[in-house]
């Protein structure tokens, strides 16, 4: 086993905080033969140089350094640039265990899977969390069909925690120009009936909670990508029928996410977004025709679909009303 290299792929862009941190924990792994690909995807801060001294330093790393395209574009290039038999990836504000590659390629190995994957425990700061021993890890291996239904449309949608064969990366890329749900995309595009996933309770990757993330900041038009990748994904499952109402309904949470972000926007700063509060209101009304999809929504967002779908001015100045005033 010990002699199958690992490409691990590290996009990072502006991440001095975090990025020794990150590699730190890649270099400590107890596999060791790695290969340690790092994207600097146009970094503004000392992320660069803090990455071109790991590599002097240590033959397993290389920094390669690339004008700011994204996150897909970054993991891409490392995907053209590995020479490993497997493929994983970590976020440069994240880390890894110790013993999580060891880990996962052992359990991919002897399941002869093409995909294993592990969870993850999320963190603020250096503190360490106690996550329990992987040898009370529950295991289970499933085939494409049933990972899209058990793990993609049940919030399983990371590329980050797994080791992928690199013959199942084989002439697959992330969508570039997304900056949201470019994962589920990806994984979405390695399911076939015949790929097989080995996933693992064991919480070996370390994820940090960024409190200025994407998702806490304030609504910016690139928040739209996670309504066009989720409706990528209904219709690249349209070959199973039975998925779709679950799908439809993820994208109807999707758009009421996007809204709430809107929403918290004045009535003034709203005016400049009227082209997406509009692209929400049709995409709603489409879904709202799916009754299976509906069904499928917890009672929280059958109220809040209805409404918005029916009244959406109202419920914008209303879901306003009540975010200004927590």
């Amino acid at each position: 086993m010990a002699d199958k290299k690992v490409s691990i792929i590290v996009p990072v862009y502006n991440g001095e905080e975090y990025v020794e941190r990150c590699i730190n924990s890649l270099l400590a792994q107890t596999y060791e033969n790695v290969e340690i690909i790092i994207i600097d995807d146009g970094s503004t801060d000392r992320s660069g140089q803090t990455c071109d001294t790991f590599s002097e330093k240590y033959d397993k790393i290389k920094t390669i350094h690339v004008e700011n395209t994204g996150v897909s574009a970054a993991r891409n290039r490392g995907i053209d640039e590995a020479k490993g038999y497997y493929i994983s990836f970590v976020d440069v504000d994240d880390y890894l265990e110790t013993d999580t590659l060891d880990y996962l390629i052992n359990i991919l190995e002897e399941t002869g899977s093409d995909i294993a994957g592990c969870n993850f425990h999320t963190f603020l700061d250096e503190q360490e969390k106690q996550i329990l021993p992987k040898e009370n890890a529950n295991k289970e291996v499933l085939n494409g069909k049933d990972f899209i239904e058990e793990g993609i449309l049940s919030g399983d949608t990371r590329c980050w925690a797994k080791v992928y064969t690199t013959r199942i990366v084989d002439g697959k890329r992330f969508e570039t120009g997304l900056t949201i749900g470019e994962d589920m995309l990806f994984l979405l595009e390695l399911m076939e009936e015949g790929t097989k996933i080995c996933r693992s309770s064991y919480e070996g990757y370390g994820y940090f909670v960024n409190e200025s993330g994407a998702m806490k900041r304030k609504f910016k038009e690139s928040y739209m990508d996670q309504i066009t990748c989720w409706k990528r994904a209904v219709e690249r499952i349209g070959n199973f029928p039975e998925m779709r109402p679950k799908a439809v309904s993820i994208l109807m949470i999707s758009i009421m996410l996007v809204v709430g972000k809107l929403s918290v926007l004045s009535a003034k700063e709203r005016r400049a977004y009227t082209d997406c509060i509009k692209a929400c209101t049709k995409e709603m009304k489409k879904c709202r025709e799916e009754k299976a999809a509906y069904k499928e929504l917890s009672l929280g967002y059958k109220v809040k679909t209805t409404v918005f779908g029916q009244f959406p001015r109202l419920y914008l100045n209303a879901y306003h009303l009540f975010k200004t005033r927590e």
